[in-house]
């Protein structure tokens, strides 16, 4: 079976991956997850080890030709926690020229179905928690989830 990040693994051998993963269980000291590419449907993540400032993950997502992470559903805001025990940044900011409303990196508005906790007014960054995505400021270092479009052979 070909690794995710092998352009040329097909879709079914992606999902036949992510079956194998562990989806319960995994305590801190399990790095399962961490610093590598995981695929489910059309969307690869990658879960960093390092922790760094929202602005220096949103860098190094770049770096690796991807953005962080924006959840799209309420689903996948599940089963994206579910993999987590630690906080991540991901791509949900509250910009002046939006007159300061929480939008994903895109540009898109932060949906109501999503589980979403604010905080403090001055604080600009979200952050995922494995209960709920939670605002905090930009400036603190936590790891980051990265996030980008499966591309496979057809791609």
């Amino acid at each position: 079976m070909k690794a995710p990040e092998d352009k040329n693994a097909s879709l079914a051998e992606v999902e036949d991956r992510l079956i194998l993963l562990p989806t319960t269980g995994w305590n801190e000291d399990d790095d399962t997850f961490q610093g590598k590419w995981y695929c489910c449907g059309k969307s690869c993540y990658h879960f960093s080890k390092e922790e760094k400032t929202w602005e220096r993950s949103m860098v190094s997502c770049q770096d690796l030709q991807s953005s962080l992470l924006k959840i799209d559903t309420k689903e996948e805001q599940v089963l994206i926690q579910s993999k987590i025990k630690y906080n991540h940044w991901i791509g949900l900011s509250r910009v002046q020229e939006s007159g300061y409303h929480w939008k994903w990196l895109d540009g898109s508005p932060l949906s109501q179905q999503l589980s979403f906790r604010r905080s403090l007014s001055h604080v600009k960054c979200g952050h995922l928690r494995p209960s709920a995505i939670y605002s905090a400021d930009c400036s603190k270092s936590f790891r980051y989830i990265c996030e980008k479009e499966f591309s496979g052979p057809d791609n």
